[in-house]
């Protein structure tokens, strides 16, 4: 009030019907907003919002990150590329500390001091293939996750890295997602090839003898059966 005391009369009626519509368009019931949903630990790393709790079409409520008002996907999101994990290991390697990196199966890698913290979803159906993985367990520290809220937690060594990546790219076809900047650091390097193939390992001579005895055990038993069923066939 004290600022409008020089507005004319006139102007402070229109000035009034300004307000007016000002305050109805931001009490209207519907509204464009956009929600992060998805893997909400690694959307958190990338966006800034509010954590709400929000109820679909079908009745379901789930969680997710509101997003400002003036958010436009495009603008953020729209600058991304999805690579293996083991082309992206100089950018894991380059990780400051507390920053992170997720990927597509719900694995993330963060870096803590000289270590990073892996954590994954403490539902066997989501986590369990990484947490109980043996090849993986070797690596962290005490062999072992712990579980905190609905996540398991592992601490790795950094010197560790490259073969827990390297896991991850063979075992599990693991992949994340760069910013375009990030990408650009790395499309040039030259990747170690990782096969994915396993390796056939043939069988030792021993194992063969046993096969073949085995095998001639079964064939002397068929051919007892079936000499007995002749015997009875002929009674």
């Amino acid at each position: 009030m004290g600022a409008s005391v020089g507005v004319d009369d006139s102007d402070r009626e229109e000035l009034l019907k300004e307000w007016e519509k000002a305050i109805k368009e931001n009490v209207m019931d519907r509204r464009v907003r956009h929600i992060i949903t998805g893997n909400l630990l690694q959307a958190f790393s990338d966006f800034k919002g509010k954590l709400v709790s929000y109820t679909t079409k079908d009745g379901e409520t789930k969680k997710g990150i509101l997003m400002p008002e003036n958010w436009i996907p495009e603008e953020h999101v729209g600058d991304k590329v999805v690579v293996p994990i083991a082309k992206a290991l100089t950018i894991i390697k380059s990780l400051s500390n507390g920053a992170a990196i997720f990927t597509n199966n719900d694995i993330g890698i963060f870096k803590h001091g000289d270590q990073y913290k892996i954590i994954v979803p403490a539902s066997r159906q989501k986590g369990g293939e990484i947490y109980l993985d043996k090849d993986i367990l070797e690596l962290v520290d005490n062999s072992n996750f712990e579980k905190v809220s609905d996540k398991m937690v592992a601490m790795l060594n950094h010197k560790k890295i490259e073969p827990f990546v390297e896991i991850l790219q063979t075992k599990f076809s693991s992949a994340v997602t760069l910013t375009t900047f990030q990408f650009d650091i790395i499309k040039d390097e030259k990747q170690k090839r990782i096969s994915t193939r396993k390796k056939i390992v043939l069988p030792s001579k021993k194992e063969t003898s046993e096969q073949d005895d085995e095998l001639l055990r079964i064939y002397e038993l068929e051919a007892e059966a079936l000499a007995l069923e002749l015997e009875l066939e002929t009674a």
